[in-house]
Parts: structure tokens; sequence; C-alpha cells
């Protein structure tokens, strides 16, 4: 009955950790995507000879970053591009081996360094 009781806790102690880990991935995932987005509005702006809405002083420069940022982060936030979903579907299943294996995290059949 006891080893019922502790194997009962140890498995809802794994199934808590991994909902914790899959919001992490979820969370990293959009940042990613928000990063991602960001950069490619920066590069974009980049290629841009006249930019009639902050102007090309050094000043202009910074508030055009600080939006390409800003538009980048509530893109990511949405997930509104879909390649937070599109990692999140690749990279979850590697949390469930990770849990199921119990090795210290490591993946069946996979070797570390």
């Amino acid at each position: 009955m006891k080893a019922d009781m502790a194997s009962s806790a140890d498995k809802t102690s794994t199934n808590q950790d991994l909902q914790i880990r899959q919001q992490k991935l979820r969370k990293a995932t959009r940042e990613m995507e928000g990063y991602f987005v960001g950069m490619l509005l920066k590069q974009m702006h980049q290629t841009d000879q006249k930019d009639s809405l902050f102007g090309n002083d050094s000043a202009s420069s910074t508030y055009r970053e600080m939006f390409d940022d800003a538009v980048g982060e509530a893109v990511g936030s949405r997930g509104a591009f879909g390649i937070a979903d599109m990692l999140y579907k690749e990279l979850a299943p590697r949390l469930k081996l990770e849990a199921d294996s119990n090795d210290g995290g490591k993946v069946k059949g996979e070797t570390q360094p």
C-alpha cells in the first residue's frame, strides 16, 4: 500500500515537472519567434533607403530598433507566424522522452559528449 502511494506521488511529481518544463518550452519558443521577427524587421529596415515614419538620424534609428523589438515581442507572444508552434511541436516530444527515461535528463539512445 505504501509502495503504491509512493509510486503515485512519484508519477504526480514527474507529471508536474513535465508540465512545468512544457510551459518553459512554450515560453522559450515564443521568445524565439519574437526575436526572429525582430531581427527580420531590423534587416528589412537596413535595406530601406528612406524611412518616412522615423527619419534617418541616429535618434530615429534608436526608435526604429525599439519599434522593431516591440513588434517582434508582440508577434512572438501571439505566435502569429507559427514559428513558435512549429518549434514546440518539434521539441515537446523530447521532454516526454526525457521524463520517461529518468536518466538525469538524457534521452534514451542519445550519448552525451
